[in-house]
Protein backbone atom coordinates (compact mmCIF):
# COMPACT_ATOMS: atom_id res chain seq x y z
CA UNK A 1 0.00 0.00 0.00
CA UNK A 2 1.59 4.00 -0.63
CA UNK A 3 2.58 5.73 2.05
CA UNK A 4 0.90 8.77 2.84
CA UNK A 5 2.82 12.09 2.34
CA UNK A 6 0.54 14.35 0.93
CA UNK A 7 1.89 17.98 2.12
CA UNK A 8 0.34 21.12 1.55
CA UNK A 9 2.01 24.67 0.99
CA UNK A 10 0.73 27.56 2.51
CA UNK A 11 1.43 30.79 1.44
CA UNK A 12 0.41 34.78 1.59
CA UNK A 13 -0.76 36.91 -0.80
CA UNK A 14 2.15 39.01 -1.48
CA UNK A 15 4.22 35.80 -2.15
CA UNK A 16 5.06 35.21 -6.58
CA UNK A 17 3.55 32.50 -8.08
CA UNK A 18 6.09 31.96 -10.38
CA UNK A 19 7.16 28.79 -8.54
CA UNK A 20 4.69 26.32 -9.96
CA UNK A 21 3.42 25.16 -13.29
CA UNK A 22 -0.41 25.34 -13.06
CA UNK A 23 -2.45 28.59 -11.07
CA UNK A 24 -5.94 27.57 -10.01
CA UNK A 25 -8.46 31.12 -10.28
CA UNK A 26 -11.79 31.19 -9.39
CA UNK A 27 -14.13 33.15 -11.48
CA UNK A 28 -18.24 33.45 -10.28
CA UNK A 29 -20.85 32.95 -13.01
CA UNK A 30 -20.29 36.53 -14.09
CA UNK A 31 -17.05 35.93 -14.76
CA UNK A 32 -15.78 38.19 -12.15
CA UNK A 33 -12.08 36.88 -11.15
CA UNK A 34 -12.59 36.16 -7.50
CA UNK A 35 -8.42 35.34 -7.06
CA UNK A 36 -6.16 37.30 -5.25
CA UNK A 37 -4.96 41.10 -6.54
CA UNK A 38 -1.88 39.58 -7.74
CA UNK A 39 -3.94 38.79 -10.79
CA UNK A 40 -6.41 42.13 -11.26
CA UNK A 41 -3.96 43.58 -13.44
CA UNK A 42 -4.52 41.09 -15.99
CA UNK A 43 -8.42 40.93 -15.81
CA UNK A 44 -9.86 42.67 -18.29
CA UNK A 45 -8.07 40.25 -20.86
CA UNK A 46 -8.81 37.21 -19.02
CA UNK A 47 -12.24 38.01 -18.95
CA UNK A 48 -12.01 38.23 -22.52
CA UNK A 49 -9.94 35.02 -23.06
CA UNK A 50 -12.73 33.45 -21.16
CA UNK A 51 -15.91 34.57 -23.43
CA UNK A 52 -14.07 33.33 -26.54
CA UNK A 53 -13.18 29.82 -24.61
CA UNK A 54 -17.13 29.18 -24.21
CA UNK A 55 -16.29 29.38 -20.71
CA UNK A 56 -19.63 30.74 -18.02
CA UNK A 57 -17.99 30.30 -14.53
CA UNK A 58 -20.82 28.30 -13.28
CA UNK A 59 -20.36 25.88 -10.79
CA UNK A 60 -17.40 23.32 -11.61
CA UNK A 61 -16.61 24.71 -15.19
CA UNK A 62 -13.25 25.18 -16.03
CA UNK A 63 -10.79 26.04 -18.66
CA UNK A 64 -7.44 26.22 -18.96
CA UNK A 65 -4.98 29.15 -20.58
CA UNK A 66 -1.51 29.42 -21.38
CA UNK A 67 0.08 31.95 -18.89
CA UNK A 68 1.71 34.38 -21.36
CA UNK A 69 -1.77 35.20 -22.71
CA UNK A 70 -2.52 36.90 -19.47
CA UNK A 71 1.18 38.01 -18.66
CA UNK A 72 1.56 35.52 -15.68
CA UNK A 73 4.96 34.06 -15.18
CA UNK A 74 3.66 30.54 -15.24
CA UNK A 75 3.44 28.14 -17.73
CA UNK A 76 -0.75 27.62 -17.01
CA UNK A 77 -3.65 28.93 -15.41
CA UNK A 78 -6.57 27.00 -15.02
CA UNK A 79 -9.77 29.13 -14.52
CA UNK A 80 -12.38 27.03 -12.57
CA UNK A 81 -16.40 28.46 -11.57
CA UNK A 82 -17.72 28.36 -8.50
CA UNK A 83 -21.19 29.95 -9.80
CA UNK A 84 -22.96 31.92 -7.15
CA UNK A 85 -19.80 31.90 -4.52
CA UNK A 86 -22.43 32.65 -1.95
CA UNK A 87 -24.15 29.59 -1.94
CA UNK A 88 -21.10 27.06 -1.91
CA UNK A 89 -21.77 23.82 0.09
CA UNK A 90 -18.82 21.69 1.95
CA UNK A 91 -19.62 18.89 -0.53
CA UNK A 92 -19.73 21.21 -3.86
CA UNK A 93 -16.15 22.36 -2.82
CA UNK A 94 -14.83 18.41 -1.96
CA UNK A 95 -16.34 17.52 -5.30
CA UNK A 96 -14.12 20.64 -6.97
CA UNK A 97 -11.13 19.79 -5.13
CA UNK A 98 -10.93 16.41 -6.87
CA UNK A 99 -12.13 17.61 -9.91
CA UNK A 100 -8.95 20.15 -10.03
CA UNK A 101 -6.71 17.25 -8.59
CA UNK A 102 -7.71 14.50 -11.70
CA UNK A 103 -7.29 17.61 -13.85
CA UNK A 104 -3.52 18.28 -12.50
CA UNK A 105 -3.06 14.14 -12.74
CA UNK A 106 -4.54 13.78 -16.09
CA UNK A 107 -2.18 16.73 -17.70
CA UNK A 108 1.27 15.38 -15.34
CA UNK A 109 0.98 18.65 -13.22
CA UNK A 110 2.39 17.56 -10.04
CA UNK A 111 2.84 21.38 -8.43
CA UNK A 112 -0.44 23.68 -8.58
CA UNK A 113 -1.17 26.87 -6.64
CA UNK A 114 -4.67 27.52 -5.56
CA UNK A 115 -5.94 30.82 -5.32
CA UNK A 116 -8.44 30.24 -2.62
CA UNK A 117 -10.64 33.83 -3.28
CA UNK A 118 -10.80 34.67 0.04
CA UNK A 119 -12.01 38.06 -0.60
CA UNK A 120 -15.36 37.31 -1.73
CA UNK A 121 -15.94 34.94 0.31
CA UNK A 122 -17.11 35.76 4.28
CA UNK A 123 -15.01 35.39 6.88
CA UNK A 124 -16.87 32.70 8.25
CA UNK A 125 -16.46 30.73 5.32
CA UNK A 126 -13.23 30.96 4.53
CA UNK A 127 -11.79 28.03 6.61
CA UNK A 128 -14.55 25.78 5.32
CA UNK A 129 -13.45 26.86 1.48
CA UNK A 130 -9.91 25.77 2.41
CA UNK A 131 -10.88 22.67 4.36
CA UNK A 132 -13.71 21.63 1.31
CA UNK A 133 -10.47 22.32 -1.35
CA UNK A 134 -8.20 20.57 0.24
CA UNK A 135 -9.85 17.20 1.39
CA UNK A 136 -11.29 17.10 -2.35
CA UNK A 137 -7.69 17.62 -3.37
CA UNK A 138 -6.20 14.90 -1.47
CA UNK A 139 -8.97 12.28 -2.29
CA UNK A 140 -9.01 13.28 -5.99
CA UNK A 141 -5.23 12.63 -6.23
CA UNK A 142 -5.64 9.24 -4.43
CA UNK A 143 -5.07 6.08 -6.50
CA UNK A 144 -4.57 1.84 -5.67
CA UNK A 145 -2.10 0.09 -8.22
CA UNK A 146 -0.40 -2.14 -6.08
CA UNK A 147 -1.41 -5.14 -7.97
CA UNK A 148 -0.18 -3.70 -11.94
CA UNK A 149 3.27 -4.72 -12.98
CA UNK A 150 3.30 -2.35 -15.62
CA UNK A 151 2.47 1.22 -15.08
CA UNK A 152 4.45 3.70 -17.11
CA UNK A 153 3.97 6.47 -14.52
CA UNK A 154 3.40 6.68 -11.07
CA UNK A 155 0.56 9.06 -9.72
CA UNK A 156 1.20 12.79 -9.58
CA UNK A 157 1.49 14.17 -5.95
CA UNK A 158 -0.26 17.52 -5.62
CA UNK A 159 1.60 20.28 -3.65
CA UNK A 160 -1.09 23.01 -3.11
CA UNK A 161 -0.61 26.34 -2.25
CA UNK A 162 -3.35 28.38 -0.04
CA UNK A 163 -3.55 31.98 -0.22
CA UNK A 164 -4.32 34.02 2.75
CA UNK A 165 -3.64 37.10 5.15
CA UNK A 166 -3.85 35.03 8.37
CA UNK A 167 -3.12 31.42 6.89
CA UNK A 168 -1.05 30.90 9.97
CA UNK A 169 -4.41 30.24 11.94
CA UNK A 170 -5.16 27.71 9.57
CA UNK A 171 -1.80 25.50 10.22
CA UNK A 172 -3.92 23.05 12.77
CA UNK A 173 -7.29 22.77 11.28
CA UNK A 174 -5.50 21.59 7.86
CA UNK A 175 -3.46 19.60 9.70
CA UNK A 176 -6.16 17.76 11.59
CA UNK A 177 -8.18 17.29 8.17
CA UNK A 178 -4.87 15.54 6.37
CA UNK A 179 -4.84 12.70 9.17
CA UNK A 180 -8.37 12.50 8.50
CA UNK A 181 -7.69 12.30 4.91
CA UNK A 182 -4.90 9.71 5.47
CA UNK A 183 -7.15 7.76 7.33
CA UNK A 184 -10.07 7.51 4.99
CA UNK A 185 -7.38 6.49 2.08
CA UNK A 186 -5.95 3.76 4.71
CA UNK A 187 -9.75 2.74 4.65
CA UNK A 188 -9.66 2.86 1.00
CA UNK A 189 -6.53 1.22 0.93
CA UNK A 190 -7.78 -1.98 2.94
CA UNK A 191 -11.16 -2.33 0.70
CA UNK A 192 -8.89 -2.51 -2.17
CA UNK A 193 -7.04 -5.42 -1.00
CA UNK A 194 -8.33 -8.89 -2.56
CA UNK A 195 -9.50 -11.59 0.21
CA UNK A 196 -6.65 -13.88 -0.21
CA UNK A 197 -4.22 -11.22 0.33
CA UNK A 198 -6.29 -9.53 3.48
CA UNK A 199 -7.38 -12.51 5.44
CA UNK A 200 -8.91 -12.20 8.67
CA UNK A 201 -5.11 -12.83 10.54
CA UNK A 202 -3.65 -10.42 7.99
CA UNK A 203 -6.25 -7.71 8.68
CA UNK A 204 -5.35 -8.21 12.09
CA UNK A 205 -1.70 -7.76 11.57
CA UNK A 206 -2.41 -4.22 9.75
CA UNK A 207 -4.41 -3.16 13.38
CA UNK A 208 -0.96 -4.26 14.67
CA UNK A 209 1.03 -1.73 12.55
CA UNK A 210 -1.35 0.91 14.86
CA UNK A 211 1.40 0.27 17.51
CA UNK A 212 3.57 2.57 15.39
CA UNK A 213 1.73 5.80 16.45
CA UNK A 214 0.91 5.00 20.14
CA UNK A 215 -2.34 2.58 20.06
CA UNK A 216 -1.92 -0.15 21.67
CA UNK A 217 -3.68 -3.46 20.14
CA UNK A 218 -4.77 -6.35 21.40
CA UNK A 219 -5.60 -9.39 19.43
CA UNK A 220 -7.42 -12.74 19.72
CA UNK A 221 -6.88 -15.70 18.13
CA UNK A 222 -9.42 -18.83 17.90
CA UNK A 223 -7.90 -19.86 21.44
CA UNK A 224 -8.26 -16.49 23.28
CA UNK A 225 -11.92 -16.26 21.06
CA UNK A 226 -12.98 -19.56 22.74
CA UNK A 227 -11.92 -18.56 25.95
CA UNK A 228 -13.58 -15.32 25.76
CA UNK A 229 -17.01 -17.42 24.78
CA UNK A 230 -17.54 -15.61 21.22
CA UNK A 231 -19.42 -18.64 19.84
CA UNK A 232 -21.14 -16.76 17.25
CA UNK A 233 -17.86 -14.31 15.92
CA UNK A 234 -16.07 -18.44 15.65
CA UNK A 235 -18.85 -19.67 13.94
CA UNK A 236 -19.03 -17.62 11.20
CA UNK A 237 -15.71 -18.48 10.55
CA UNK A 238 -15.66 -21.66 10.96
CA UNK A 239 -16.04 -22.39 7.39
CA UNK A 240 -13.34 -21.13 6.22
CA UNK A 241 -9.08 -22.52 5.92
CA UNK A 242 -8.45 -18.70 7.27
CA UNK A 243 -9.68 -18.75 10.86
CA UNK A 244 -11.43 -15.44 12.34
CA UNK A 245 -9.94 -12.92 14.49
CA UNK A 246 -11.02 -9.70 17.12
CA UNK A 247 -8.61 -6.46 17.34
CA UNK A 248 -8.61 -4.23 19.83
CA UNK A 249 -7.43 -1.01 19.59
CA UNK A 250 -6.56 1.22 22.43
CA UNK A 251 -5.98 5.10 22.19
CA UNK A 252 -3.88 6.58 24.36
CA UNK A 253 -3.24 2.90 25.13
CA UNK A 254 -4.71 0.82 28.64
CA UNK A 255 -3.94 3.02 31.37
CA UNK A 256 -6.63 6.11 30.51
CA UNK A 257 -9.32 6.00 33.55
CA UNK A 258 -12.08 8.05 31.71
CA UNK A 259 -14.82 6.24 30.04
CA UNK A 260 -13.94 5.51 26.24
CA UNK A 261 -16.14 6.08 23.18
CA UNK A 262 -16.10 2.74 21.13
CA UNK A 263 -16.18 2.12 17.80
CA UNK A 264 -16.90 -1.41 16.70
CA UNK A 265 -16.89 -2.49 13.10
CA UNK A 266 -18.06 -5.52 11.00
CA UNK A 267 -15.08 -7.18 9.37
CA UNK A 268 -16.31 -10.10 7.42
CA UNK A 269 -13.12 -10.00 4.84
CA UNK A 270 -15.01 -12.31 2.37
CA UNK A 271 -18.70 -13.02 2.16
CA UNK A 272 -19.99 -16.19 0.01
CA UNK A 273 -23.14 -16.20 2.09
CA UNK A 274 -21.78 -19.55 3.77
CA UNK A 275 -24.32 -22.29 2.57
CA UNK A 276 -27.26 -20.07 1.65
CA UNK A 277 -24.53 -19.25 -0.90
CA UNK A 278 -24.93 -15.66 -2.68
CA UNK A 279 -26.52 -16.11 -6.25
CA UNK A 280 -25.09 -12.60 -7.55
CA UNK A 281 -22.74 -9.62 -6.58
CA UNK A 282 -19.97 -12.27 -4.71
CA UNK A 283 -16.78 -9.88 -6.73
CA UNK A 284 -18.06 -7.35 -4.32
CA UNK A 285 -18.12 -8.94 -1.05
CA UNK A 286 -14.34 -8.75 -0.43
CA UNK A 287 -16.13 -5.18 0.27
CA UNK A 288 -18.29 -6.44 3.54
CA UNK A 289 -15.72 -5.44 5.72
CA UNK A 290 -16.20 -1.52 5.41
CA UNK A 291 -16.93 -1.14 8.76
CA UNK A 292 -13.86 -2.50 10.10
CA UNK A 293 -11.70 -0.62 7.53
CA UNK A 294 -13.99 2.63 8.66
CA UNK A 295 -12.53 2.26 12.17
CA UNK A 296 -9.24 1.22 11.51
CA UNK A 297 -8.19 4.48 9.19
CA UNK A 298 -10.44 6.60 12.11
CA UNK A 299 -7.94 5.03 14.63
CA UNK A 300 -5.45 5.76 12.55
CA UNK A 301 -6.57 9.24 12.41
CA UNK A 302 -6.86 9.84 16.25
CA UNK A 303 -3.28 8.71 17.04
CA UNK A 304 -1.89 10.74 14.43
CA UNK A 305 -4.11 13.93 15.48
CA UNK A 306 -3.36 12.65 19.24
CA UNK A 307 -7.04 12.82 20.05
CA UNK A 308 -7.64 14.21 23.85
CA UNK A 309 -10.37 11.55 24.84
CA UNK A 310 -10.15 7.51 25.21
CA UNK A 311 -11.38 5.64 21.97
CA UNK A 312 -11.19 2.20 21.61
CA UNK A 313 -11.72 0.41 18.54
CA UNK A 314 -13.02 -3.11 18.09
CA UNK A 315 -13.05 -5.51 14.62
CA UNK A 316 -14.69 -8.41 14.38
CA UNK A 317 -12.83 -10.31 11.56
CA UNK A 318 -13.72 -13.73 9.82
CA UNK A 319 -14.24 -15.20 6.63
CA UNK A 320 -18.23 -16.54 6.06
CA UNK A 321 -17.67 -19.41 3.30
CA UNK A 322 -19.03 -22.92 3.18
CA UNK A 323 -17.24 -26.33 3.49
CA UNK A 324 -18.12 -29.31 5.41
CA UNK A 325 -17.48 -27.49 8.41
CA UNK A 326 -19.42 -24.62 8.47
CA UNK A 327 -22.03 -23.45 10.31
CA UNK A 328 -25.84 -24.40 8.67
CA UNK A 329 -29.15 -23.19 8.36
CA UNK A 330 -31.42 -24.52 11.99
CA UNK A 331 -27.85 -24.43 14.17
CA UNK A 332 -28.44 -22.88 17.36
CA UNK A 333 -25.35 -20.30 18.90
CA UNK A 334 -24.62 -19.82 22.38
CA UNK A 335 -23.55 -15.95 21.84
CA UNK A 336 -20.73 -14.08 24.33
CA UNK A 337 -23.45 -13.01 26.35
CA UNK A 338 -25.01 -15.78 27.43
CA UNK A 339 -28.16 -15.70 24.80
CA UNK A 340 -28.48 -17.70 22.32
CA UNK A 341 -29.98 -17.42 18.76
CA UNK A 342 -31.19 -19.92 15.80
CA UNK A 343 -29.55 -19.20 12.41
CA UNK A 344 -32.28 -19.15 9.98
CA UNK A 345 -29.83 -17.72 7.64
CA UNK A 346 -26.01 -18.06 7.47
CA UNK A 347 -25.97 -14.91 5.12
CA UNK A 348 -26.87 -13.06 7.96
CA UNK A 349 -23.20 -13.49 9.36
CA UNK A 350 -22.39 -9.97 10.32
CA UNK A 351 -24.78 -9.51 13.29
CA UNK A 352 -23.73 -12.51 14.50
CA UNK A 353 -19.93 -11.53 14.31
CA UNK A 354 -20.40 -7.73 16.05
CA UNK A 355 -23.23 -9.77 18.97
CA UNK A 356 -19.59 -10.93 20.23
CA UNK A 357 -17.99 -7.86 19.78
CA UNK A 358 -20.60 -5.23 21.44
CA UNK A 359 -20.87 -8.05 24.05
CA UNK A 360 -17.41 -7.55 25.20
CA UNK A 361 -17.27 -3.65 24.47
CA UNK A 362 -19.92 -3.44 27.29
CA UNK A 363 -18.84 -5.81 29.77
CA UNK A 364 -15.15 -5.04 29.73
CA UNK A 365 -15.01 -1.51 29.10
CA UNK A 366 -18.27 0.34 30.06
CA UNK A 367 -18.02 2.62 27.47
CA UNK A 368 -19.77 6.84 27.62
CA UNK A 369 -20.85 5.35 24.03
CA UNK A 370 -20.44 2.91 21.62
CA UNK A 371 -20.62 3.51 17.38
CA UNK A 372 -20.79 0.35 14.96
CA UNK A 373 -20.34 0.41 11.34
CA UNK A 374 -21.40 -2.39 9.36
CA UNK A 375 -21.91 -2.90 5.75
CA UNK A 376 -25.19 -5.12 7.28
CA UNK A 377 -28.15 -5.09 5.44
CA UNK A 378 -28.58 -5.35 1.42
CA UNK A 379 -32.48 -3.88 2.32
CA UNK A 380 -30.22 -0.88 3.38
CA UNK A 381 -29.06 -0.06 -0.27
CA UNK A 382 -32.99 -0.79 -1.23
CA UNK A 383 -34.06 1.94 1.40
CA UNK A 384 -31.22 4.44 0.87
CA UNK A 385 -28.96 3.47 -2.01
CA UNK A 386 -25.31 4.89 -2.21
CA UNK A 387 -26.29 8.95 -0.93
CA UNK A 388 -27.78 8.15 2.89
CA UNK A 389 -26.37 5.72 5.57
CA UNK A 390 -28.98 4.67 8.31
CA UNK A 391 -28.50 5.37 11.47
CA UNK A 392 -30.38 3.18 14.18
CA UNK A 393 -29.64 4.94 17.79
CA UNK A 394 -31.47 4.20 21.20
CA UNK A 395 -29.97 7.99 22.50
CA UNK A 396 -31.14 11.34 21.10
CA UNK A 397 -28.01 13.06 21.83
CA UNK A 398 -26.12 10.58 20.93
CA UNK A 399 -27.97 10.50 17.17
CA UNK A 400 -27.54 14.19 17.09
CA UNK A 401 -23.75 14.67 17.45
CA UNK A 402 -23.89 11.72 14.77
CA UNK A 403 -26.06 13.51 12.48
CA UNK A 404 -23.97 16.81 12.76
CA UNK A 405 -20.85 15.35 12.08
CA UNK A 406 -22.22 13.65 8.95
CA UNK A 407 -23.58 17.32 7.56
CA UNK A 408 -20.52 18.92 8.38
CA UNK A 409 -18.22 15.70 6.50
CA UNK A 410 -20.73 14.96 3.84
CA UNK A 411 -21.13 11.94 5.14
CA UNK A 412 -25.08 11.91 5.60
CA UNK A 413 -26.65 9.42 8.08
CA UNK A 414 -30.58 9.36 8.04
CA UNK A 415 -32.26 8.38 11.17
CA UNK A 416 -34.74 4.49 11.16
CA UNK A 417 -36.67 3.38 13.96
CA UNK A 418 -35.65 0.82 16.78
CA UNK A 419 -39.36 -0.15 18.27
CA UNK A 420 -40.33 -3.26 20.35
CA UNK A 421 -43.18 -4.32 17.48
CA UNK A 422 -40.04 -5.06 15.28
CA UNK A 423 -38.11 -6.54 17.77
CA UNK A 424 -40.69 -9.06 18.10
CA UNK A 425 -40.08 -10.37 14.49
CA UNK A 426 -36.54 -11.80 15.76
CA UNK A 427 -38.46 -13.84 18.47
CA UNK A 428 -37.34 -17.62 18.27
CA UNK A 429 -39.52 -20.50 18.73
CA UNK A 430 -36.71 -22.57 20.34
CA UNK A 431 -33.70 -19.77 20.90
CA UNK A 432 -33.89 -16.51 22.75
CA UNK A 433 -33.69 -14.61 18.86
CA UNK A 434 -33.24 -16.18 15.44
CA UNK A 435 -30.67 -13.91 13.14
CA UNK A 436 -33.44 -13.12 10.63
CA UNK A 437 -37.28 -11.85 10.54
CA UNK A 438 -39.61 -12.05 7.79
CA UNK A 439 -37.97 -12.52 4.60
CA UNK A 440 -38.33 -9.42 2.50
CA UNK A 441 -39.98 -7.35 5.14
CA UNK A 442 -37.93 -4.63 7.40
CA UNK A 443 -34.47 -6.47 7.10
CA UNK A 444 -32.51 -3.55 8.17
CA UNK A 445 -34.25 -2.54 10.83
CA UNK A 446 -34.57 -6.17 12.58
CA UNK A 447 -30.55 -6.51 11.95
CA UNK A 448 -30.63 -3.35 14.61
CA UNK A 449 -33.16 -4.89 16.67
CA UNK A 450 -30.97 -8.16 17.10
CA UNK A 451 -27.70 -6.15 17.78
CA UNK A 452 -29.46 -3.59 20.38
CA UNK A 453 -29.89 -7.14 22.68
CA UNK A 454 -26.00 -7.27 23.08
CA UNK A 455 -25.70 -3.39 24.33
CA UNK A 456 -27.08 -3.51 27.47
CA UNK A 457 -28.95 -0.02 27.12
CA UNK A 458 -25.61 2.14 27.40
CA UNK A 459 -25.64 5.08 24.28
CA UNK A 460 -24.91 3.06 21.60
CA UNK A 461 -25.56 4.05 17.78
CA UNK A 462 -25.59 1.42 14.45
CA UNK A 463 -24.99 2.85 11.00
CA UNK A 464 -25.68 0.52 8.11
CA UNK A 465 -23.46 1.50 5.48
CA UNK A 466 -24.29 -1.36 3.12
CA UNK A 467 -25.06 1.61 0.31
CA UNK A 468 -22.12 4.37 1.13
CA UNK A 469 -19.08 1.91 1.84
CA UNK A 470 -18.77 1.11 -1.79
CA UNK A 471 -20.33 2.37 -5.06
CA UNK A 472 -21.14 0.93 -8.35
CA UNK A 473 -19.77 4.08 -10.30
CA UNK A 474 -17.92 7.27 -9.57
CA UNK A 475 -19.84 10.13 -7.56
CA UNK A 476 -17.38 13.43 -8.48
CA UNK A 477 -15.44 12.37 -5.18
CA UNK A 478 -14.40 9.20 -5.43
CA UNK A 479 -14.21 6.44 -8.39
CA UNK A 480 -16.22 3.48 -8.73
CA UNK A 481 -15.26 1.05 -5.98
CA UNK A 482 -14.82 1.30 -1.86
CA UNK A 483 -15.09 4.97 -0.67
CA UNK A 484 -13.57 4.96 3.03
CA UNK A 485 -17.02 5.92 4.39
CA UNK A 486 -17.28 6.70 8.19
CA UNK A 487 -13.80 7.67 8.78
CA UNK A 488 -14.44 11.34 8.12
CA UNK A 489 -18.16 11.24 10.04
CA UNK A 490 -16.77 9.38 13.12
CA UNK A 491 -13.44 11.76 13.17
CA UNK A 492 -15.12 14.79 12.87
CA UNK A 493 -18.03 13.36 15.84
CA UNK A 494 -14.64 12.58 17.82
CA UNK A 495 -13.58 16.37 17.74
CA UNK A 496 -16.64 17.89 18.33
CA UNK A 497 -17.34 15.64 21.37
CA UNK A 498 -13.95 16.33 22.84
CA UNK A 499 -14.89 20.24 22.78
CA UNK A 500 -18.04 20.10 24.77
Amino acid sequence: MQKFSFEYTLHHTSDSADASRLAVLFFDDSLQCLSPSLFDKNSSGLRELLTHSLFDGKLASMVCLPGQTISVDMPSVLCVGLGKSSKLEYADLQRLGTKIAKYAMEHKQDDIRVFLPCAHIKPVEQLKTALGLCRGLWLGSYSFNQFKSNIEDEPHRLTTAIIHPDVNKWQQPLQQLQYMVQGQLYAKDLMHLPPNILTPVAFAEKAQDLTAYGVTVEIFDENKLLDERMHALLAVGQGSSNPPRLAIMHWPGISSNEKPTILVGKGICYDSGGLNLKTSMQVDMKYDMGGAAAVVGTMLAVAKQKHARPVIGIIALAENMPDGNAYRPSDVIQTRSGQSVAVLNTDAEGRLALADALDYAVTTYKPRAIVDLATLTGAMLVSLGHHYAGIFCNDGGLCDDLSHAGLMMSEPIWQMPLDERYDKMIDSPIADMQNLGQPSVAGSITAAQFLQRFVKKLPWAHIDIAGTAWIPSGNGVHDKGPTGWGVALLCQYLHNVAKK
